[in-house]
């Protein structure tokens, strides 16, 4: 490889075009390309090409289901590589195939305490892998504290979730056919349904809200998450029923696109996020960017957010404290500072951040 050519190893379960994770993947490593001078190679869950090629970045395929594939992988010459919220199989593949051989500095995002804990133990010793974490050092030794005891001092931060500075603009441009009833009070919980978002809480509300906004409707812009399995959809759709809560709660499913979210997002009172775990919320960020008054359950990884920018904190995580909140939400709103979380949190400041952490691992 020449000395001055740059080229990733980019690893994701998600296809490139498909996905709030994977709308991330997509700007990060297209800024990367375009503004940085990498050259990302991307493996995927289903080895689908973009629609758009960008210069720069390739999908080559899929992700190797055996360790001969991962060979095959590792014969091209990387500086470096990145895999990008590991779970299900790629984590079983990390586990007992990948430091197996020897391979270039390794970045891995973890995006939750647990999963931290749990490469923590098995590749404390690993000089080659650096973790990009969304937690702070004083969480994991507080929740773990055989982090400390395995040396494990090689991460960084995540930095925080981009938003596109064109968001606003392109919103209002498109027709979606996405049209909530004016006449109603709208009260919209974006993205993927599985337990952690915690969207039972605002059906288990609504009865509690029916009482001061008659006309109160609920819309779950987003639907079943394939890699959260179990019952949970099917047991928000028979509390909705069993509470005879049908005319009053829409879940959407699965939307086409992160426009169509947004859009949601921008035509309602208020957004409830009442997530029981979260570590980064693109929701969150999006409300705010897109003019639109936030209610968050009272998480310290949410409420830098909320106080810098506005919205309205649950003051426990209950449902009298969820009602009482997206009241002051819909009655009293606060002033959301949209122009700022764009200027703050916008792709190129995200992309720099990450560019700066590869300058240091990857030489």
């Amino acid at each position: 490889m020449a000395e001055d050519m740059k080229r990733i190893l980019w690893i994701s379960e998600f296809p490139p075009e498909k996905g709030a994770i994977a709308d991330y993947s997509k700007h990060l490593t297209k800024g990367l390309a375009d503004s940085h001078g990498y050259e990302i190679d991307i493996l995927t869950e289903s080895g689908e090409k973009p629609e758009a090629p960008v210069s720069g970045v390739t999908v080559r395929g899929e992700i190797p289901r055996s360790y001969n594939g991962w060979a095959k992988v590792l014969d091209r010459d990387y500086n470096g590589i990145q895999i990008q919220f590991p779970v299900g199989r790629l984590r079983y593949l990390v586990a007992r195939k990948w430091l197996s051989r020897d391979v270039p500095p390794t970045l891995i995002t973890i995006h939750d305490v647990p999963g931290f804990q749990q490469y923590s133990l098995l590749f404390g010793s690993f000089r080659n892998l650096i973790f990009l974490t969304e937690s702070t050092r004083q969480e994991h030794i507080a929740a773990y504290p055989l982090t400390e005891r395995l040396r494990v001092r090689n991460y960084f931060t995540v930095p925080y979730l981009g938003i596109e500075k064109s968001i606003q603009d392109r919103i209002t441009k498109k027709h979606l056919g996405i049209e909530l009833d004016d006449e109603a009070t709208n009260v919209v919980c974006p993205g993927f349904v599985h337990e952690k978002k915690g969207f039972h809480k605002v059906v288990d509300a609504l009865p509690q809200l029916k009482k001061k906004y008659p006309d109160i409707h609920i819309t779950i812009s987003g639907g079943e998450h394939r890699g959260h399995s179990g019952d949970y959809m099917s047991e928000l759709e028979n509390s909705i029923k069993q509470q005879g809560l049908s005319d009053d709660v829409t879940i959407t499913g699965v939307l086409p696109t992160e426009d169509h979210v947004n859009e949601y997002i921008r035509q309602a009172d208020c957004v409830v996020l009442p997530f029981d775990e979260i570590t980064q919320s693109a929701s969150l960020a999006k409300t705010l960017a897109l003019g639109s008054v936030p209610v968050t359950t009272p998480l310290p990884s949410l409420s830098p957010l909320i106080e810098n920018y506005g919205g309205v904190m649950m003051e426990a995580n209950t449902i009298n404290a969820l009602v009482d909140a997206v009241e002051t939400a819909i009655d009293s709103p606060p002033t959301i500072n949209s122009t700022g979380i764009l200027e703050d949190l916008c792709w190129e400041q995200n992309v720099a951040a990450y560019a700066d952490i590869y300058s240091r691992v990857f030489k």
